[in-house]
């Protein structure tokens, strides 16, 4: 039923109730000459006629799209290209925008999967190579025993390896001893001119590098002639120093700093010494402890390992090996996100409703670019009033009504029901609607009327709703207009419509009812 209708009905129940029977009945009947010859009056009357009667709610609202998305920009980078304006049609997959940076990612892609590649390779030669790697354990195995069984044959020689390193520790003690000792000796003659010549070459050769590098000083670090010239001061200098320090020992006594490197010296030797007399006279009483328990527990380390290969595959070094490959893969995939992330393509069918950037901008990771639709992703969006509500449920028929195309009805149904009062003075809730069919020419924000069928009867008897005045019991008493006279019917009523009302029984088809 059409919305003008739903109007036009309500107007006209009433004209019909006061005319239709007089412009109708009476037109076919003018007037009836009772048996007394008097012209009998007829009364206005409505014709019983048979058709649709419709109980509905009508309520305004409006059209909204419920896929409407913004895309993002997926990285931070330069905008290349812009391929559509707001209002352009486009299909799922076509590139809208492009951004900048490609090379830059592929080489990042490049790199990615030569290292997932490489990652993989090793993982395959876990178990390519898993034959081999029990070998080398049980190789392992074999070395540990020799070296325990080796212990016991080897203590002999040992012992003469700790006296010759007893011998040679002794010596190095009496080195020590006469190089401390001699720090107070008289130098000679010719020792000192040499020294002292020395001091001046040096201290010559100093002030030349100094004089060619002060010109540099200044200069940046990075300077080759700063550089240059400052390493031949240094060597200058450190060559002046170590002149002075021998001339000084020649002629004098020696500085605290040597004498503590030369009592230095004494020492370590003496350590040493003490060192390998304990060594040795460990040997003298047989298998040194520390070794025979070294010699031990790298054999059951040996041992333990072999067996973690007894499948063929070190558990240890194949997870590293996952991990590995893991975090290759990962990396990978984000190198190709981020590659996909340049190109921004339409999601689906639809049309672009803004665009948020133009060329040569640069645009941040999440920045809004660009507004798109599916222009027939549409539903109507009405309210209705709290005493309504209670009779309102998903599923229930709705006849669609909107001011840009007056002529059109569209079929549709109560898809969602919020039970959540809208915020307002008025107590309300939302109810969506879904369309069979969407037309071409309604789009998102556009009004419409929608009237949400509670009931209805298709092809029954019917009455004008105001002609009859029905009891809560669904029962009602009309006046039947039977040719010249009238009489009283009693009626039972069904389904009592937004303009008629259901007669179930008490009338038939084409009796006039008077009107009220």
């Amino acid at each position: 039923m059409k919305r003008w209708q739903l109007i036009l009905l309500g107007l006209l129940a009433i004209v019909i109730i006061v005319g239709a029977g007089y412009l109708g009945f009476q037109g076919t009947l003018p007037y009836v000459r009772a048996e007394t010859t008097e012209q009998v009056e007829v009364p206005p009357t409505v014709r019983v006629s048979r058709g649709e009667v419709q109980q509905s709610i009508i309520t305004p609202g409006q059209l909204v799209n419920y896929q409407t998305i913004d895309i993002p920009a997926g990285t931070t980078t330069l905008v290349e290209a812009v391929n559509v304006r707001p209002g352009d049609a486009v299909q799922a997959g076509d590139i809208l925008v492009q951004l900048g940076g490609q090379e830059r990612i592929e080489a990042n892609l490049a790199a990615a999967e030569i290292a997932t590649l490489e990652a993989q390779e090793i993982v395959d030669d876990i178990f390519a190579n898993a034959a081999l790697h029990q070998a080398e354990a049980m190789q392992t195995i074999s070395s540990a025993q020799q070296t325990l069984n080796a212990l016991a044959v080897d203590v002999p020689l040992q012992q003469t390896e700790a006296l010759q390193a007893i011998a040679e520790a002794q010596d190095a003690v009496a080195s020590a001893e006469y190089h401390l000792n001699s720090l107070g000796a008289t130098a000679s003659e010719a020792n000192l001119t040499a020294a002292q010549s020395q001091v001046t070459i040096t201290t010559q050769t100093l002030e030349r590098a100094k004089k060619t590098y002060d010109p540099y000083r200044d200069k940046p670090d990075n300077n080759l002639n700063k550089a240059y010239y400052g390493a031949a001061w240094a060597a200058a200098q450190q060559a002046h120093d170590t002149a002075v320090r021998q001339l000084n020992a020649l002629t004098g006594s020696p500085s605290d700093l040597i004498l503590a490197q030369k009592e230095a010296e004494l020492a370590v030797a003496q350590a040493q010494l003490a060192q390998a007399q304990a060594t040795y006279d460990a040997l003298a009483a047989g298998i040194p402890p520390a070794e025979l328990a070294l010699a031990e527990a790298q054999l059951a380390q040996a041992q333990t390992a072999y067996e973690a290969l007894e499948e063929g595959i070190d558990p240890d070094e194949l997870a590293l090996a996952q991990a590995n490959l893991g975090m290759a893969q990962l990396d990978l995939s984000l190198a190709e996100a981020n590659l996909d992330a340049l190109t921004i393509t339409a999601p689906f069918d639809g049309v672009v409703l803004s665009v948020s950037v133009q060329v040569g901008e640069m645009v941040s990771q999440g920045s809004h670019v660009l507004q798109m639709a599916d222009p027939q992703a549409l539903e109507v969006l009405v309210s209705v009033v709290e005493e309504d509500y209670p009779l309102v449920a998903v599923g229930q028929p709705v006849e669609l009504y909107f001011d840009a195309a007056p002529e059109l009805e569209v079929a549709g149904q109560v898809e969602r029901i919020v039970p959540k009062r809208i915020e307002g003075s008025l107590p309300q809730y939302q109810v969506y609607i879904s369309m069979d069919d969407v037309p071409d020419m309604v789009v998102d924000g556009m009004t419409a009327d929608a009237a949400i069928i509670l009931a209805q009867s298709g092809e029954v008897l019917r009455l004008p709703r105001a002609l009859v005045q029905a009891n809560s019991d669904s029962t009602a008493t009309v006046r039947v207009w039977m040719h010249d006279h009238t009489e009283e019917r009693s009626l039972t009523v069904g389904l009592r419509g937004d303009t008629f009302i259901e007669i179930l029984s008490g009338l038939k088809e084409g009796e006039q009812v008077v009107g009220q």
